[in-house]
């Protein structure tokens, strides 16, 4: 279909109308409340939980005369429940998906029993530090897992077709075009395109499209539509200039619509990207990555002491599967091979073995079966495999002795694929910054698909980890991984 090219006016060439569904913001109004429900619970059950066990209700607090922890527990759930609030950590623009909802839950918790410990001291009563130690880190967890189990529930319902809020995309048709790999993210995090507006020239090709059967509008004609509720999201990707941007927004302000811009910055996270003024002028700061400082310091602590207390607590399970690899063919028990780290240094990884001892000489006779791009060789049923090997990566177990390794600093707990000298190789210069930080034993990749995922998926998700890491994130890759091992989701 033809169209023609964007006037002064903002107008685009369209067919009629198609009616969509309406479900608007109602399903995150539903989602809301199903999360004030999950978090009266955790909280309530850390609260109650670890002061009846610890003091019992009718135990008075010292300091204040009369006032027990009976009528404590409940003041502090109320005031936990109200900063969950007006921490915004139920807000829509957050909720369902990345970091940042776990972030201001934690922090909405921490504040809360910082201001308690104030005004016990202020009223110089003795509130017990018991509740710091077991109260507060229980209810974070709980609060954590509440939200987990949530998202996994909405995602169910995103990627069924419900919960979902119909979405217009605006943009010229490169650029249309481009948003087909980002469908299906845009879809788990409750968008679901239901039209486009197509700006400026069409390409001959626009009827192959992956937008070709959609309804579309005119440019003049969106906000009428807004007002008729027929969608209830507006995606800018490209195409319009300031002013036409600025006069778009104010014809879709009367209407209950949200209004998002689809920045060019490709991976790069809501974190580093702020929105200031300066001097009238509206600027989008975006922070530039950093691979140094106290938080790589600290990122290496958390290494080291998760990696001793993993080779510590697990050393019985080390001891049976070496003994399970050894008594299924007399192989050595540790696989060991050349990766490419940090900056490019070479180090050596260590697995528990999971082939057959001469499995690198018959992968020759086995390139015809390779089924996957790039310089990835995977086979889903490789015959190089062991019995007991297949048990090991099923749930992750031939990776524990690269704990050993991060131990010595080669490797991170959490960090891009370590890869192989060969694929470096084939390396572009984008693929490059994948050396700027250690490589990890789990990351984005590890509980995004494993091995399903191809030679394109897991690079993109390995660069989008060195642009974005953080602390927390790294917190919550381990929390998914340990999950991913249990299930054995994805594994080769």
């Amino acid at each position: 279909m033809s169209s023609q090219a964007l006037s002064s006016a903002g107008s685009a060439s369209v067919e009629a109308p198609v009616a969509v569904p309406r479900s608007g913001l109602a399903w995150h109004r539903k989602y809301q409340r199903m999360l004030i429900a999950i978090d009266l619970v955790a909280v309530t059950v850390a609260v109650f939980s670890t002061i009846s066990l610890r003091f019992g209700t009718e135990e008075t607090m010292p300091g204040l005369t009369g006032v027990t922890y009976g009528v404590i527990a409940p003041l502090l759930v109320a005031a936990w429940m109200w900063m969950l609030s007006v921490g915004l950590s139920r807000s829509r623009e957050l909720i369902g998906a990345g970091i940042k909802e776990y972030q201001r839950v934690v922090l909405a918790s921490l504040w809360v029993f910082g201001q308690a410990a104030i005004v016990s001291f202020l009223l110089k009563a003795e509130l017990s530090r018991m509740i710091f130690v077991t109260t507060l880190p229980l209810g974070i967890a709980l609060l954590m897992t509440g939200r987990w189990i949530a998202r996994k529930w909405l995602a169910r319902k995103h990627t069924s077709g419900a919960y979902l809020t119909p979405t217009l995309i605006v943009g010229r048709a490169p650029d249309l075009a481009d948003l087909s790999g980002d469908k299906q993210n845009l879809l788990f995090a409750g968008y679901g395109i239901n039209a486009v507006c197509v700006l400026g020239e069409e390409p001959a090709e626009d009827s192959e499209a992956w937008y070709a059967d959609l309804p579309r509008f005119r440019f003049d004609a969106v906000a009428a539509e807004a007002a008729k509720g027929t969608f209830s999201a507006v995606i800018i990707t490209n195409g319009l200039d300031r002013r036409q941007t600025r006069r778009f927004a104010w014809q879709l302000e009367p209407y209950p619509v949200e209004l998002l811009l689809r920045t060019n910055l490709t991976d790069v996270a809501g974190p580093r990207i702020t929105v200031h003024t300066v001097e009238g002028v509206s600027l989008t700061r975006v922070d530039l990555p950093r691979f140094g400082g106290w938080q790589f310091a600290l990122k290496r602590f958390a290494d080291v002491v998760f990696s001793l207390a993993v080779l510590i607590l697990l050393s019985p399970m080390y001891a049976i599967i070496a003994l399970l690899v050894k008594l299924q063919d007399g192989g050595p028990v540790i696989f060991k091979q050349q990766r490419v780290g940090v900056n490019g240094k070479l180090f050596t990884m260590h697995k528990f073995r999971t082939m057959v001892p001469n499995a690198e000489e018959l992968r020759a006779e086995l390139e015809h079966l390779n089924e996957k791009d790039g310089p990835l060789f995977k086979i889903t049923q490789d015959p190089r495999v062991t019995r007991v090997g297949r048990v090991l990566r099923k749930y992750s177990l031939d990776e524990f002795p690269q704990f050993w390794t991060v131990l010595k600093g080669d490797m991170s707990v959490v960090g891009p694929r370590p890869p192989l000298p060969s694929e470096v190789e084939q390396y572009s210069p984008a693929h490059q910054r994948r050396l700027l930080i250690k490589p990890g034993i789990t990351g984005l990749w590890q509980v995004s698909g494993r091995s399903e995922l191809s030679w394109d998926e897991s690079t993109r998700l390995d660069l989008q980890y060195v642009e974005n890491w953080s602390l927390l994130g790294d917190l919550i890759l381990v929390i998914k991984t340990v999950v991913v091992m249990f299930t054995g989701r994805g594994a080769a």
